[in-house]
């Protein structure tokens, strides 16, 4: 929440209850967006996971060649390694 909207928030608070569903609107928005956000950052994690078991496995076995072809069909939504990369 930026500084401004929690101005906002204040103001209303000092309203009284007229503003209420003015300040139930303001939380139902910020929780979208979080979850959004979330979202978001999820699928990041999920590459950067995948990345960390990745080059573990090529470290380990001293060979991208391994860790492509047992991760090769385990990898997350939208990240396209194939064994000849």
């Amino acid at each position: 929440m930026s500084i401004k909207d929690i101005k906002t928030f204040i103001s209303w608070c000092s309203q009284g209850d007229s503003t209420l569903s003015k300040r139930q609107a303001m939380f139902h928005q910020l929780k979208s967006s979080l979850t959004s956000q979330l979202h978001d950052l999820q699928k990041i994690l999920d590459v950067v996971d995948f990345k960390c078991r990745y080059y573990d496995l090529a470290v380990d076995n001293h060979s991208e060649a391994v860790a492509k072809q047992k991760l090769v069909h385990q990898q997350p939504d939208g990240l396209k390694l194939t064994i000849d990369d």
